[in-house]
């Protein structure tokens, strides 16, 4: 599950420390722009995001206004293409 992927590698980098995506009633509803992440952190989730679902991801494609939920159903149409 690619939402799943996300939350895990979100909750590995401690990114959003006054977010818990674990305890989170819908976690996938969450905006990206909400977590506060900067250029360093993006840059670290994409790399980890490609590396995980075998795909190449530039920083761009990460929508600030876009949810967890959104932006992996957009993963999953890209790795199925």
């Amino acid at each position: 599950d690619i939402l799943k992927i996300l939350l895990n590698e979100l909750y590995e980098q401690t990114i959003s420390s006054d977010l818990d995506q674990k305890s989170h009633a819908n976690p996938g509803g969450v905006k990206f722009e909400d977590l506060r992440l900067d250029s360093l952190d993006t840059l670290m989730l994409a790399m980890n995001v490609e590396e995980k679902l075998d795909l190449e991801l530039e920083v761009a494609e990460f929508p600030r206004n876009a949810t967890l939920a959104e932006f992996a159903e957009y993963l999953f149409e890209l790795k199925n293409h």
